[in-house]
Parts: structure tokens; C-alpha cells; sequence
């Protein structure tokens, strides 16, 4: 007697997202079919030969193909059969063929050659759980370091960092990262992120962490940028007091004079090293014995250092 050809169909099969799918890893593929009889549907098949391969698989290669283990044995003839093939490697398309044999020792036809991609028997990771920065800290520096927990089985993590909470435009998007923290560089100053991480292995991706934000530090105030000088007196003219503003960017030998017009020297108002910064200069209008000077014109010659700088004031009685 001939035995029926078997028309095996597969079901309930998903495509894993290959992105995510080591190919290495094991698959598997859920196979169903009606069970034959030793003739058509008369009898009973004694033995199931399922055979896989990488390869497309016809009657001549079918002895050479990967023998499925453990098929259970013929049930009644039209009654739905099933199995569950473990081993395949997951993501990548495998072709599956089908034979019987009956008592008599009298083998089938080989059935139609179904073609799927074996679903990863891995599970998912587990979402995993933010370290640092606390949500909502601030002061944070703009090249942090994001750190979150483990994730039990993950064996990569992506991690996304943006400016607004739904991550629509994130300012960093990386996959692949294997560690459970990532410097992040080039953050702005004084703003607001948001950060996220989730988990991946070769059964898929887990579900995104909680979403925590943290805001970064203002920027520096950049010191004063100072240039030396030396001002006009005031008030000039002056009765009884006058003063000079002198600003030094560095630590500089100052001498200050005051002549009169015949070119005598009257006054030695400084001659010392001052420290970088600003700094005011008094004269009371005294000679150096300490008498005051005359009404009159008198020229005032300053030196901070290789800048020379010459001004003029007028003594009023």
C-alpha cells in the first residue's frame, strides 16, 4: 500500500526582529499537521521522519537534512498533530520537510517543504532600574556618567538622552552598549535632560526603564578680563584731595610722580609691586615734606610696569 502525502502546515509563527536576534542563538518552530493513514485514511502510519536543513530541501537531499528528536507517534488518521522543533538557530530561515512509514516498512512521499524563521526560545530581559544621577538632580556635570542596574539576562543595553520626556529628537541614541553605565559627553550647560536605558538579548528587548531627568550645571562666570590703566584725577581741579584709579591685569612694579611744570620732581606718589586688580591712588596735594603745594598746573607721570601713562591736574587754592 501507498502512503498519503502529508501536507504539514505551520502555525502561529513569529518573525523575531533580526535586529535583536543573535543567529547563534536556539529557535524554535511549532509545526501541526493531520495524521495520515497507512493508506490515505485507511490504517495507521507507525513513524514520523522530520527533517530540517538551512538548505532547501527535496527528495533527494531529505536523508541528509537534520533528523528532528523525539516525534511523537501517528494518532488516529485526521486527527491534528503537533510538535515543537527546539534547535534551529533563531532569526535565521529554515526549511522543514515531512515522511511516514507504515508497518509494512513503506515510506511516504515527501511532504510540502514549509520555510520559516525559528522564534528565539530566549526570554526578553527584564526592564531594567536607574542608578545615577537621581531623578532630578542638579548641579550635574556635562560629561556625567549614567549608570543603571543589571538587567538578569540582558546582554547588551541601549540607552537614549533628550531634552524633552518623549524622546522624539534624543540628543543620544546608542545601542550596543554591553556595560551598565556610559559616559555621556557635550551636554549644555544650565538645561534639562531626560534619560532612559532598555535591555536586549537574542529573545528580544525588554520593556524602556522609568524615565528619570536630571539638569546640568550653569555655566561658569568667566572672571573679568582686566587691562591695565590709569585714570585722570579726580576731582581736578582739586582743592584738597584727589585720587587716580589704576587697574593692573598682573602682579606689576608701579611708580607714580608728580612734577611741576619747570620738571621738578614734587611728589613720589608710589613706587612699589601691586598685585593684579584694581587699585586707587590718593594724593593730598603735599609735597613729599609734607607742605602743601601751590595753586598751579602740575604734570603726573605713572609707570605700571612697560606702560607708561601721563596725566595732568590743576591745584585750585
Amino acid at each position: 500500500m501507498s502512503l498519503h502525502r502529508i501536507l504539514v502546515i505551520l502555525t502561529a509563527i513569529t518573525i523575531v526582529n533580526s535586529a535583536w536576534v543573535a543567529s547563534s542563538g536556539a529557535g524554535s518552530v511549532t509545526l501541526t499537521w493531520s495524521a495520515p493513514g497507512g493508506d490515505s485514511l485507511v490504517g495507521r502510519a507507525t513513524r514520523y521522519d522530520l527533517r530540517y536543513s538551512a538548505q532547501m530541501i527535496t527528495p533527494q537531499n531529505f536523508p541528509q537534512a537534520t533528523q528532528a528528536p523525539d516525534m511523537p507517534l501517528p494518532a488516529t488518521p485526521g486527527t491534528t498533530q503537533s510538535y515543537v522543533l527546539d534547535g534551529p538557530p533563531a532569526g535565521v530561515i529554515c526549511y522543514l520537510a515531512l515522511k511516514t512509514v507504515d508497518e509494512a516498512g513503506n515510506w511516504s512521499a515527501m511532504s510540502n517543504v514549509i520555510a520559516r524563521i525559528p522564534l528565539s526560545t530566549v526570554q526578553a530581559p527584564a526592564a531594567s532600574t536607574l542608578i545615577s544621577p537621581e531623578d532630578g538632580a542638579t548641579g550635574v556635570a556635562t560629561g556625567p556618567i549614567l549608570a543603571w542596574q543589571a538587567s538578569g539576562g540582558a546582554a547588551s543595553y541601549r540607552l537614549q538622552v533628550a531634552r524633552e520626556p518623549n524622546f522624539l529628537s534624543p540628543v543620544l541614541d546608542q545601542a550596543g552598549i554591553v556595560a551598565t553605565s556610559y559616559a555621556v559627553g557635550g551636554l549644555a550647560n544650565d538645561s534639562t535632560y531626560h534619560w532612559r536605558v532598555q535591555a536586549s538579548n537574542e529573545g528580544g528587548l525588554s520593556a524602556w526603564s522609568s524615565v528619570r531627568s536630571f539638569r546640568t550645571v550653569a555655566a561658569p562666570v568667566a572672571p573679568p578680563v582686566l587691562v591695565i590703566s590709569f585714570s585722570a584725577p579726580r576731582p581736578n581741579p582739586a582743592r584738597d584731595l584727589s585720587r587716580f584709579d589704576c587697574t593692573l591685569p598682573e602682579a606689576t612694579q608701579v611708580k607714580v610722580e608728580v612734577f611741576d611744570l619747570g620738571g621738578r620732581r614734587v611728589r613720589l606718589l608710589a613706587d612699589e609691586s601691586y598685585g593684579p586688580g584694581p587699585r586707587e591712588l590718593a594724593f593730598d596735594l603735599r609735597d613729599d615734606r609734607g607742605v602743601r603745594l601751590a595753586a598751579g598746573v602740575y604734570l603726573v607721570r605713572a609707570q605700571l610696569g612697560s606702560t607708561a601713562f601721563r596725566r595732568r591736574i590743576v591745584i585750585v587754592p
